[in-house]
């Protein structure tokens, strides 16, 4: 027996589930309806799935916001940053943005995701990698083995995360199925010429050849194109067909099968456009985003962290985190409302705020001011804080110049006794 009979090779995380839907689980009618004969519900494939709008919008939110979170490493429990070639520029030739995404896409619909160390550094550890597609690692369920693009591995140069769960490929895949089944049942509806009415001899008309019949249509649709106004003999009746558009597109099924997809995805159905009917509301964006973030990505995040602080990847003591802060600050205003908080508790710097919120440099003492007309809007917390100037206030209003002069003080009423 040669070696490729002898090794049990399986592409990782395509494990198959322990419990597939027989055929006898699919009423009969159902599976003629959708042409699905017997057998398993057969498997999706990414680049399927993909084609849902819903699975596409999830994965977009997903992945693509936890792919631009810069990635820090951290000396123990404090805040000193340690740079990491590793965590600024994961691989060659492309950027970390989409070295994350595509690390998170993995670990979304396959569970797990690979990636090969090409660069270490003189104390060993890693400084670039390069992302393993799906298709190009295999697994020996049997040893244990990893074999990249048919040849085996080390692996110490590999690096494995493990997603929460198996992957939406593996555990979703009679829902991507039902909607891909949707999305085909729709455009066999949209490639038939129903027709709009029917011409019907009444009892007792001579019936017609074809050629008669063809001439009496052809004649009656070329005169509907020059007039609006029809004439029919005695003989022919005109029918029109009742026809459903809202049911033709079987529109409230494909809603539902959004839902079940955001469901599947861990997401709440508004963030893929679909009916949520719950009776949630967020104060403000940052609120909605906190949500997000706390319920859906948490887990991925989780994942990528704390592989990337384990000891192979990182040196003992430091500690990766993916930093959120930027997409979880919502708004400008309302960024800038907390940062006046954090000033006077002396949680941060003026300076600090400035550069991480506003992208501005360091304030010379001569600017830090402190007076404002803005009191309507609370921004003189921010002036006196040395935050802002009222120019720079204006600016984030939307207000163009400089801020106004504020109008002089009223001179002082003579004293009757003094006059």
């Amino acid at each position: 027996m040669g070696l490729r009979n002898a090794l049990r090779l399986a592409t990782a995380a395509q494990t198959v589930l322990p419990s597939p839907l027989e055929a006898e689980d699919i009423p009969p009618a159902v599976r003629v309806a959708f042409g699905l004969g017997g057998g398993d519900v057969a498997r999706v494939s990414r680049a399927d799935a993909m084609t849902i709008p819903a699975v596409r919008r999830g994965r977009s939110i997903i992945a693509g916001i936890i792919g631009t979170a810069p990635m820090i490493a951290t000396r123990g429990s404090s805040m000193d940053r340690v740079p990491r070639p590793l965590l600024e520029a994961p691989e060659a030739n492309t950027t970390r943005q989409h070295w994350l995404t595509w690390t998170v896409d993995d670990l979304l619909f396959y569970g797990v995701s690979w990636s090969l160390v090409t660069l270490r550094d003189a104390q060993g550890f890693p400084m670039q990698v390069r992302r393993l597609r799906h298709d190009q690692v295999a697994v020996d369920l049997g040893s244990g083995r990893v074999y990249v693009d048919g040849k085996p591995a080390d692996d110490r140069d590999l690096i494995r995360f493990d997603g929460p769960d198996e992957g939406v490929l593996n555990y979703g895949y009679r829902t991507l199925r039902t909607a891909l089944l949707l999305d085909e049942a729709v455009r066999r509806f949209a490639r038939l010429e129903i027709p709009l009415g029917v011409l019907k001899l009444k009892e007792g008309a001579r019936e017609l050849s074809q050629p008669d019949v063809e001439a009496l249509v052809d004649t009656f649709e070329a005169a509907r194109q020059e007039r609006n106004t029809a004439y029919l003999n005695a003989a022919v009746d005109y029918e029109t067909v009742a026809f459903d558009a809202e049911r033709v597109q079987l529109a409230e099924a494909r809603q539902f099968q959004a839902v079940e997809i955001a469901r599947m995805m861990n997401l709440s159905p508004r963030w893929v456009a679909a009916p949520s009917g719950d009776s949630m509301t967020y104060s403000n964006v940052a609120a909605e985003r906190r949500d997000l973030v706390d319920t859906s990505l948490a887990s991925y995040v989780a994942a990528l962290e704390q592989r990337l602080t384990m000891g192979d990847v990182t040196p003992r003591g430091h500690v990766v985190r993916l930093d959120l802060s930027e997409y979880l600050r919502g708004d400008t205003l309302t960024a800038l409302q907390a940062a006046e908080v954090g000033v006077r508790i002396g949680a941060t710097t003026a300076d600090e705020v400035r550069a991480s919120v506003l992208a501005l440099p360091a304030l010379p003492p001569k600017d830090n001011l402190s007076t404002s007309p803005f009191a309507q809007v609370g921004l003189p917390a921010l002036i006196a804080a040395g935050v802002v100037t009222p120019t720079e206030a204006r600016k984030l209003l939307g207000l163009d110049g400089p801020a106004p002069t504020p109008p002089p003080a009223p001179a002082p009423v003579p004293d009757e006794e003094t006059a």
